[in-house]
C-alpha cells in the first residue's frame, strides 16, 4: 500500500470516528474539550492467519460420514477447522457453494447438512415407511 492509499484510509477512519460520535463529544471536540488521538498499533500474533499446510479436509470429510448426529459434525468442525479459510476450503472440496461473506456458522451448518443432514433425513424417511 502506497502512502496516499494510506493516508486515504486513515482520513476515512477518522471520519467514521467523527460521523459516529454524540453530539455532546462533537461539541466538546469543536470547543477544545476532546482530542482525537491517533496510536500506532501492531497485529496482534493472534490475528495472522494460520498456515493452511497441516490441514487435511479428506479426513475431516472421512470423520464427518462416520458421524451420527448433526452436533456431532459440528464439534468435528470446530475442532478441525481453526478458521473461516479451511471452511471454505472444505466446502470447496465438498462442491459446496460458499463464498467469503458466509459467515462461519452458516459455512458449518452447509457442511454438516451436506455430509451428515442428507444422511439422517434418508433414514428418518425409510423408517417411518411401513
Amino acid at each position: 500500500m502506497d502512502q496516499r492509499d494510506l493516508l486515504s484510509a486513515l482520513l476515512k477512519e477518522m471520519a467514521k470516528a467523527v460521523r459516529d460520535m454524540s453530539d455532546e463529544d462533537l461539541a466538546a471536540l469543536r470547543n477544545g474539550e476532546l482530542r482525537i488521538q491517533l496510536t500506532p498499533t501492531e497485529k496482534s500474533a493472534s490475528s495472522k492467519k494460520e498456515p493452511l499446510h497441516d490441514f487435511h479436509p479428506n479426513s475431516i470429510v472421512d470423520s464427518l460420514r462416520q458421524a451420527d448426529a448433526f452436533g456431532a459434525g459440528l464439534a468435528i468442525l470446530e475442532r478441525e477447522c481453526a478458521t473461516k479459510e479451511h471452511l471454505l476450503r472444505l466446502a470447496r472440496e465438498l462442491d459446496l457453494p460458499a463464498e467469503k461473506r458466509d459467515t462461519v456458522e452458516r459455512l458449518r451448518e452447509r457442511i454438516v447438512d451436506a455430509t451428515i443432514g442428507f444422511r439422517l433425513r434418508s433414514q428418518a424417511i425409510q423408517s417411518s415407511r411401513p
